[in-house]
């Protein structure tokens, strides 16, 4: 594979499949990669210990780029002060989360903040956001985030 000049962000959810084998980590070379802490964070919470020992091993073997999240949010792992930025009030956030809402049909949760502030980092970038999250996927590019899937990004 050539390199490619785009940035890919990385959903949670690719850890977990490269970790798994499931996602062979061959189809990083030459990629421009960038993640958030939140993304961290979100592996770091893992309750099981050797589960969170595989995903963290997993996360350096990528050795991405870290991005400060778009916006900080208070009480959020990884999108702290330092980690986040103060962002623009243009209201993209609040519509981004309503239409997450509305596609995944239930309350409201933190991952959905947290995915929100990934897919919006990645708008941010003008990165492609990789997940195996149809619905986070969907709500991305309905505004204007390139988005792959997982098989997507692995076949290329």
């Amino acid at each position: 594979m050539s390199d490619d000049p785009k940035f890919f962000m990385l959903d949670t959810n690719v850890f977990n499949e490269f970790c798994d084998g499931s996602l062979p980590l061959d189809c990083l070379r030459g990629r421009r990669l960038l993640v958030t802490g939140i993304q961290e964070a979100e592996l770091w919470n893992c309750e099981d210990e050797a589960r969170r020992n595989a995903l963290r091993d997993t996360f350096e073997k990528v050795n991405a780029d870290w991005e400060p999240a778009a916006q900080f949010a208070f009480e959020m792992a990884g999108a702290g002060f330092d980690q986040g930025s103060w962002g623009v009030n243009d209201h993209t956030h609040e519509a981004m989360l309503i239409r997450l809402r509305e596609l995944e049909r239930v309350k409201a949760g933190s991952n959905q903040i947290a995915d929100v502030l990934i897919a919006e980092t990645a708008m941010r970038r003008d990165a492609v956001l990789v997940s195996g999250d149809k619905n986070l996927r969907t709500m991305a590019s309905e505004f204007g985030v390139e988005v792959m899937s997982l098989n997507e990004f692995a076949a290329c």
